[in-house]
Protein backbone atom coordinates (compact mmCIF):
# COMPACT_ATOMS: atom_id res chain seq x y z
CA UNK A 1 0.00 0.00 0.00
CA UNK A 2 2.45 2.32 1.05
CA UNK A 3 4.29 1.73 -2.53
CA UNK A 4 1.34 2.91 -4.00
CA UNK A 5 1.67 5.89 -2.41
CA UNK A 6 4.81 6.87 -3.19
CA UNK A 7 3.88 6.06 -7.26
CA UNK A 8 1.36 7.81 -7.37
CA UNK A 9 3.40 10.94 -5.28
CA UNK A 10 6.22 10.48 -8.08
CA UNK A 11 3.91 10.43 -10.62
CA UNK A 12 2.24 13.82 -9.56
CA UNK A 13 5.56 15.43 -9.33
CA UNK A 14 6.94 14.27 -12.66
CA UNK A 15 3.48 15.93 -14.02
CA UNK A 16 3.82 18.73 -12.38
CA UNK A 17 7.79 19.43 -13.56
CA UNK A 18 6.73 18.66 -17.10
CA UNK A 19 4.27 21.55 -17.11
CA UNK A 20 6.06 23.86 -15.05
CA UNK A 21 10.17 24.87 -16.70
CA UNK A 22 11.30 26.54 -13.92
CA UNK A 23 10.78 24.47 -10.93
CA UNK A 24 13.46 21.53 -12.71
CA UNK A 25 15.77 24.44 -13.35
CA UNK A 26 15.82 24.99 -9.31
CA UNK A 27 15.42 21.82 -8.80
CA UNK A 28 18.80 20.96 -10.79
CA UNK A 29 19.99 23.99 -9.50
CA UNK A 30 19.53 22.95 -5.92
CA UNK A 31 21.26 19.12 -6.15
CA UNK A 32 24.05 21.09 -8.23
CA UNK A 33 24.81 23.51 -5.12
CA UNK A 34 24.27 20.32 -3.05
CA UNK A 35 26.76 18.59 -4.87
CA UNK A 36 29.53 20.99 -4.57
CA UNK A 37 29.04 20.80 -0.81
CA UNK A 38 30.16 17.10 -1.33
CA UNK A 39 33.61 17.95 -3.49
CA UNK A 40 36.77 18.01 -1.55
CA UNK A 41 38.24 20.90 -0.44
CA UNK A 42 34.48 22.50 -0.64
CA UNK A 43 33.92 21.74 2.96
CA UNK A 44 35.27 23.57 6.16
CA UNK A 45 37.44 19.78 7.47
CA UNK A 46 37.75 20.45 11.37
CA UNK A 47 41.33 21.45 11.72
CA UNK A 48 42.89 19.16 14.73
CA UNK A 49 43.74 20.62 17.94
CA UNK A 50 46.72 22.22 18.10
CA UNK A 51 49.52 20.22 20.07
CA UNK A 52 49.19 20.95 23.40
CA UNK A 53 52.59 21.03 25.81
CA UNK A 54 51.14 21.58 29.53
CA UNK A 55 53.81 19.73 31.15
CA UNK A 56 56.82 21.45 30.57
CA UNK A 57 58.85 18.92 32.99
CA UNK A 58 57.70 16.21 31.22
CA UNK A 59 58.49 17.00 27.97
CA UNK A 60 62.22 18.48 28.75
CA UNK A 61 62.76 15.21 30.71
CA UNK A 62 61.78 12.77 28.09
CA UNK A 63 63.49 14.92 25.49
CA UNK A 64 66.64 14.52 27.54
CA UNK A 65 66.24 10.88 27.37
CA UNK A 66 65.56 10.14 23.98
CA UNK A 67 68.76 12.25 22.86
CA UNK A 68 71.05 10.63 25.46
CA UNK A 69 69.60 7.37 23.95
CA UNK A 70 70.21 8.35 20.44
CA UNK A 71 73.46 9.96 21.14
CA UNK A 72 74.37 5.96 22.85
CA UNK A 73 73.73 4.60 18.91
CA UNK A 74 76.40 3.60 16.48
CA UNK A 75 77.11 6.81 14.38
CA UNK A 76 73.70 8.79 15.20
CA UNK A 77 76.48 11.56 17.34
CA UNK A 78 74.85 14.70 18.64
CA UNK A 79 71.33 14.66 18.98
CA UNK A 80 68.71 17.26 19.63
CA UNK A 81 64.43 15.77 20.13
CA UNK A 82 61.57 17.92 20.32
CA UNK A 83 58.06 16.23 21.51
CA UNK A 84 54.78 17.11 20.76
CA UNK A 85 51.84 15.72 23.03
CA UNK A 86 47.84 15.67 22.21
CA UNK A 87 47.00 17.17 25.23
CA UNK A 88 48.38 17.67 29.02
CA UNK A 89 47.67 15.31 31.54
CA UNK A 90 44.89 13.71 32.50
CA UNK A 91 43.68 13.16 36.21
CA UNK A 92 41.03 10.60 36.76
CA UNK A 93 39.01 11.16 40.60
CA UNK A 94 36.94 8.38 42.44
CA UNK A 95 33.51 8.72 41.52
CA UNK A 96 30.09 6.68 42.38
CA UNK A 97 27.56 6.03 39.58
CA UNK A 98 24.03 5.27 40.98
CA UNK A 99 22.29 3.85 37.46
CA UNK A 100 18.22 4.21 38.43
CA UNK A 101 15.75 2.70 35.69
CA UNK A 102 12.00 4.33 36.35
CA UNK A 103 9.41 1.57 37.15
CA UNK A 104 7.83 0.43 34.19
CA UNK A 105 10.65 2.09 31.70
CA UNK A 106 13.21 -0.22 29.69
CA UNK A 107 14.73 2.44 27.70
CA UNK A 108 15.03 5.04 29.76
CA UNK A 109 18.37 4.43 32.69
CA UNK A 110 19.11 7.72 34.39
CA UNK A 111 22.78 7.94 35.44
CA UNK A 112 23.78 9.91 38.23
CA UNK A 113 27.70 10.62 39.10
CA UNK A 114 29.23 12.30 42.44
CA UNK A 115 32.95 12.34 42.94
CA UNK A 116 34.60 11.13 46.57
CA UNK A 117 35.51 14.70 48.23
CA UNK A 118 38.18 14.03 50.40
CA UNK A 119 37.85 16.87 53.09
CA UNK A 120 41.10 18.16 55.22
CA UNK A 121 40.22 21.31 57.10
CA UNK A 122 39.25 24.35 55.20
CA UNK A 123 39.84 21.87 52.13
CA UNK A 124 38.18 19.79 49.67
CA UNK A 125 39.72 17.88 47.32
CA UNK A 126 38.97 14.92 45.40
CA UNK A 127 39.95 11.57 45.58
CA UNK A 128 42.80 10.79 43.05
CA UNK A 129 43.10 7.77 41.39
CA UNK A 130 45.16 7.72 38.72
CA UNK A 131 47.52 10.21 36.86
CA UNK A 132 47.62 9.32 32.59
CA UNK A 133 50.37 10.77 30.99
CA UNK A 134 49.71 12.95 27.32
CA UNK A 135 49.89 11.01 24.49
CA UNK A 136 52.51 11.89 22.07
CA UNK A 137 51.47 13.14 19.10
CA UNK A 138 54.94 13.46 17.24
CA UNK A 139 58.37 13.41 17.55
CA UNK A 140 61.38 15.06 15.46
CA UNK A 141 65.14 14.08 16.00
CA UNK A 142 67.93 15.76 14.61
CA UNK A 143 71.18 14.33 14.78
CA UNK A 144 74.65 13.86 13.62
CA UNK A 145 74.16 11.06 11.92
CA UNK A 146 71.11 11.63 10.51
CA UNK A 147 71.42 11.52 6.81
CA UNK A 148 72.61 7.60 6.99
CA UNK A 149 69.92 5.35 6.15
CA UNK A 150 70.75 2.56 8.86
CA UNK A 151 70.91 5.19 11.52
CA UNK A 152 67.69 6.94 10.67
CA UNK A 153 65.75 3.82 10.51
CA UNK A 154 66.81 2.52 14.10
CA UNK A 155 66.14 6.42 15.60
CA UNK A 156 62.47 6.06 13.69
CA UNK A 157 62.65 2.48 14.99
CA UNK A 158 63.03 2.90 18.39
CA UNK A 159 61.25 6.21 18.60
CA UNK A 160 57.94 3.76 18.01
CA UNK A 161 58.84 1.11 20.42
CA UNK A 162 59.11 4.04 22.82
CA UNK A 163 56.16 5.84 22.14
CA UNK A 164 53.67 3.70 20.61
CA UNK A 165 53.33 6.02 17.71
CA UNK A 166 53.61 5.67 14.07
CA UNK A 167 56.35 5.58 11.62
CA UNK A 168 54.81 8.61 10.10
CA UNK A 169 54.38 10.51 13.48
CA UNK A 170 58.34 10.50 13.73
CA UNK A 171 60.54 12.69 11.84
CA UNK A 172 64.65 12.40 11.46
CA UNK A 173 67.29 14.54 9.58
CA UNK A 174 70.64 15.51 10.10
CA UNK A 175 72.20 18.01 12.42
CA UNK A 176 73.52 20.91 10.28
CA UNK A 177 77.32 21.45 10.98
CA UNK A 178 78.24 24.33 13.11
CA UNK A 179 80.31 26.92 11.73
CA UNK A 180 83.58 27.69 13.03
CA UNK A 181 84.09 31.28 14.05
CA UNK A 182 86.78 32.98 12.24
Amino acid sequence: MKSETWKTTLKTAAERFKKDKRTVLVLIAGLLAGLLFLLPGSTKKEQPAEPQVQDDALQTRLCETLEALIEQMHGAGAAKAMITFEAGEETVYAADKDTSQPVGETDSAKEKTSYVILKNGNSETGLRIKELCPRVRGVAVVCEGGANAVVKAQVIQMVIALFDIKSTQVSVAEMAAKEEPS
